[in-house]
C-alpha cells in the first residue's frame, strides 16, 4: 500500500497535481509457455470457474496440524515435521529481528497423492510455500501452494504480485520424479497475475487472473481463462 501511494504521489506531482490520465491495459497474447508447454489462452466465465469445485486452503494451523497429529506437532516457536527414518525436520519461527532472518512457518496441509508436507514460509518482505520430502527433508521453496496435474506427474505453482512487486508474479512447473520435484519451468508475468487455478486435466487448466487495470478503483480487474496446450 505504501508503494502505491508513492508512485501516485509522484504522478501527481508531474502533472502539476493534475488528475493522471486514465489508461487501460489490456492482455493481448492468446498464448503462454511454461516449461517448454505451449498453452492456448481462452477467456471464460466465471460461472465456468466455479462449477469445478476445489477445496479452498484452510490457513488455521492447529486445525491442520490436528489432521496429521500422527506426523506434525509444534512446540513453541518450532514446527515439527516427522520423517519417514523417525526424526524430524525442523522449522524454527524467528521473531528476534525484523529483517532478512525474520521468518515465520505455518502447517498447511499433506500431500497424499505425493507424499510431501506444505508449508507456508513468511519472511520480512516476501514470502513462499515450502514442499517438504519425508524421505529426504529436502525442501523446496515455490512461489505459492502446489497444484497437482491429474496423472500426478506434474506439479504447478502461482502467485499473483501485481502491486507490491514483492515476489514473484507467474507460474513455476515441476516435474515429479523418484523422491524430489524438478524445477521445469517459470513463466513471469508483467500484466496479469493468477490469483487462484484449477488444474482439470492433464493439458488443461483454469485460472482467476488478476489484470492491471487503472481504470479500476484498485487497479485490479479479475478475469477467468483456460490454459489448454
Amino acid at each position: 500500500m505504501i508503494k502505491i501511494i508513492f508512485i501516485g504521489t509522484l504522478l501527481l506531482f508531474a502533472l502539476g497535481c493534475q488528475e493522471a490520465p486514465k489508461t487501460k491495459t489490456i492482455v493481448t497474447s492468446d498464448t503462454l509457455m511454461i516449461g517448454g508447454k505451449i498453452y492456448e489462452m481462452e477467456t471464460i466465465s466465471e460461472k465456468a470457474y466455479l462449477a469445478i469445485h476445489t477445496d479452498a486452503e484452510d490457513t488455521s494451523e492447529k486445525r491442520n496440524i490436528k489432521l496429521d497429529a500422527n506426523m506434525v506437532h509444534r512446540n513453541g516457536d518450532t514446527l515439527f515435521l516427522k520423517k519417514t527414518d523417525g526424526t524430524y525436520v525442523q522449522l524454527i519461527n524467528n521473531f528476534a529481528e525484523f529483517d532478512d532472518s525474520f521468518a515465520v512457518y505455518s502447517y498447511r496441509y499433506y500431500l497424499d497423492d505425493l507424499d510431501y508436507y506444505v508449508v507456508y514460509a513468511g519472511f520480512w518482505e516476501w514470502y513462499n510455500y515450502l514442499i517438504i520430502n519425508p524421505t529426504t527433508g529436502k525442501i523446496i521453496y515455490t512461489c505459492g501452494p502446489p497444484v497437482v496435474s491429474p496423472d500426478l506427474k506434474n506439479i504447478m505453482t502461482y502467485n499473483e504480485d501485481l502491486l507490491a512487486g514483492f515476489t514473484f508474479n507467474g507460474f513455476e512447473l515441476y516435474t515429479v520424479e523418484k523422491d524430489s520435484l524438478r524445477l521445469t519451468g517459470t513463466k513471469e508475468l508483467t500484466d496479469w497475475g493468477p490469483e487462484s487455478m484449477k488444474w482439470i486435466r492433464n493439458d488443461e487448466i483454469l485460472v482467476k487472473q488478476n489484470i492491471f487495470d487503472t481504470t479500476e478503483a484498485n487497479y485490479l480487474r479479475t478475469s477467468y481463462i483456460k490454459l489448454k496446450q
